[in-house]
């Protein structure tokens, strides 16, 4: 009974020693850091020209709907 608990042991050990291996290389690791992406001026732009061009856009992109909508009252939420 004493050899199972000191099998047991070891393989602890072993395993600890292993997470230590992986963690102590995963915090060496050298972090690459890349310039903040702005997504949202390209966002915004793209809602403004819908907005502005909304009857074009319908026209362009939904020809058989275009004729039911009364444009007069589209209305768009503030952003």
């Amino acid at each position: 009974m004493q050899q199972k608990y000191k099998s047991t042991y070891a393989a602890g050990v072993g395993g600890f020693i292993f997470v230590l291996l992986i963690s102590s290389l995963l915090f060496t690791v050298p972090l690459i850091l890349e310039k903040k992406a702005d997504y949202m001026k390209h966002d915004r732009l793209t809602k403004k020209l819908i907005q502005e061009f909304f009857e074009e856009f319908i026209e362009a992109f939904f020809p058989n709907l275009h004729p039911h909508i009364d444009f007069s009252k589209v209305t768009f939420p503030a952003v």
